[in-house]
């Protein structure tokens, strides 16, 4: 059931930062006609990340961030999937852990060093999820 629960906010934040398709309207400067909006015509809101907050607002602005976090995500479903039931647990309580005392004060740095931060956070605890299958 936590895995269902696990998977399934890794698919809403997958479906939350995912551009979603609109109708672009005509530039101001061009001729306003009576056509139809072409419907390939797409175009990426400019605040869809706005209305998140905290680690999901950069996440959602930054394709490696969201790269990582999804490899991550993965791996420790796959941990939890072969885990016995306090096992589950276990993962679930490291990963919790690893998010607010490690990956989270990565937020509080400015660019560049935040961008290194998340690098080597993701990549140690992605290291020790692959040791521990």
């Amino acid at each position: 059931m936590r895995t269902v629960f696990l998977v399934s906010a890794v698919v809403a934040y997958a479906i939350a930062c995912s551009p979603e398709p609109t109708e672009q309207p005509p530039a101001p400067s061009e001729p306003t006609t009576t056509e139809t909006p072409t419907p390939g015509r797409m175009t990426l809101p400019s605040d869809r990340c706005s209305s998140l907050a905290g680690f999901e607002r950069m996440r959602c602005a930054d394709p490696d961030l969201k790269r990582m976090d999804d490899e991550l995500a993965s791996l420790v479903a796959r941990q939890i999937a072969h885990a016995d039931h306090d096992g589950k647990a276990d993962v679930r309580a490291a990963q919790a852990t690893w998010q607010r005392e490690v990956r989270n004060p990565c937020m509080e740095l400015g660019q560049p060093k935040r961008t290194q931060c998340f690098s080597a956070a993701y990549t140690a605890r992605m290291n020790a999820v692959r040791d521990a299958l």
